[in-house]
């Protein structure tokens, strides 16, 4: 089965979505695995280096998902 992630990074927060080859609509109530936060955190920061993101978005990933994994914000 596959699985696509379409993720919002916006000033209100980050909103995630999910599409299931066997559900055939998108999913907005989704809760992310951590390896979602670590591939979104890896694809912020790529983005960010080829100055295609701002870095300000690039910390609101990283403080999202340190409160959503309870990892140390000074440490993500």
């Amino acid at each position: 089965m596959r699985r696509e992630v379409r993720v919002g990074v916006t000033q209100r927060g980050i909103s995630w979505q999910s599409w299931r080859s066997d559900v055939k609509r998108w999913d907005y109530s989704m809760l992310p695995t951590p390896q979602d936060w670590t591939a979104l955190e890896s694809r912020m920061a790529d983005r960010y280096a080829r100055r295609n993101a701002p870095y300000a978005d690039l910390e609101r990933v990283r403080k999202a998902r340190a409160s959503a994994t309870g990892e140390d914000a000074a440490k993500a």
